[in-house]
């Protein structure tokens, strides 16, 4: 069940922080941004600020902290004022929409194309995480079973291999491609 800690209502309460019917903390847990999604200094200050127990979420110019575990808003707080506005430190939209891709084409048969124009085609076979569960890269296995790690930065887009998913259904199917 998703919850606010005592500690974190008295917080939205100290803030002035409308709960609003379905709740501010759940909107922020849904629709925040993890640090991953933020670059330089402020991306830094939201690392500092993480530990493995907590998730860290970034919502309308504050900060919610959530337990990893059982999703429950621990605190909140304002983002300092030197890094407002927090659009400033977006990563770009093409690697956010990698990002995305990511994590729905996981463990499909995808197409990776990378920032020097080279596309290499396979299933994506797990993930690279840092030390606080931000995506670092990806693994990606082609279908000579040769592995490529992929870091994030060098990542332009990816996508589903279409073609070679609707030639597996139609063959699972029982029907001629």
């Amino acid at each position: 069940m998703k919850k606010v800690t005592k500690h974190g209502r008295k917080r939205l309460k100290e803030r002035n922080i409308n709960q609003g019917r379905n709740g501010i903390f759940t909107s922020a847990r849904l629709r925040g941004k993890t640090s991953f999604y933020f670059e330089g200094e402020f991306r830094d200050y939201l690392i500092s600020r993480m530990s493995s127990g907590i998730q860290v979420k970034v919502y309308k110019n504050n900060i919610y902290i959530y337990s990893r575990n059982s999703k429950n808003l621990i605190t909140t707080y304002p983002v300092p004022e030197k890094y407002l506005p927090v659009e400033q430190y977006l990563v770009d939209n093409n690697k956010r929409y990698a990002i995305e891709n990511i994590r729905i084409y996981y463990r499909k048969d995808c197409i990776v194309t990378l920032k020097d124009e080279e596309i290499i085609k396979g299933i994506i076979e797990y993930k690279l995480y840092d030390d606080y569960g931000n995506l670092l890269g990806i693994v990606v296995n082609d279908k000579e079973c040769f592995e490529y790690e992929i870091m994030i930065d060098d990542i332009e887009s990816v996508q589903l291999n279409s073609e070679d998913f609707n030639k597996e259904l139609i063959l699972e199917m029982g029907l001629a491609v």
